[in-house]
């Protein structure tokens, strides 16, 4: 081969290569971009649906119940009697 065929096939295969890693690496980069925008729009949108849940039932005056009525509680005791269980060892 003459050195100008090979110096152009060199120049050839050099730029197909520098080519081929730029695709690669803008393809990776729009892969992690896009990622990271599905991952920050699913955190804002639980935070959202979090924040107005929270806001709402603040807003109507909703509270969870942690308080058992009397009436319950008797009836507890009494059926763990029943079952031959004193209250004192529970």
């Amino acid at each position: 081969m003459q050195p100008l065929v090979v110096v152009v096939v060199v120049v050839v295969v050099v730029v197909v290569v520098v080519v081929v890693v730029v695709v690669v690496v803008v393809i990776v980069v729009v892969v992690v971009v896009v990622v990271v925008v599905v991952v920050v729009v699913i955190v804002v949108v639980v935070v959202v649906v979090v924040v107005v849940v929270l806001w709402l039932s603040h807003r109507s005056g909703w509270q969870p119940k942690t308080h058992v009525k009397p009436k319950a509680a008797i009836t507890f005791f009494e059926l763990l009697m029943m079952g031959g269980v004193l209250p004192e060892t529970c």
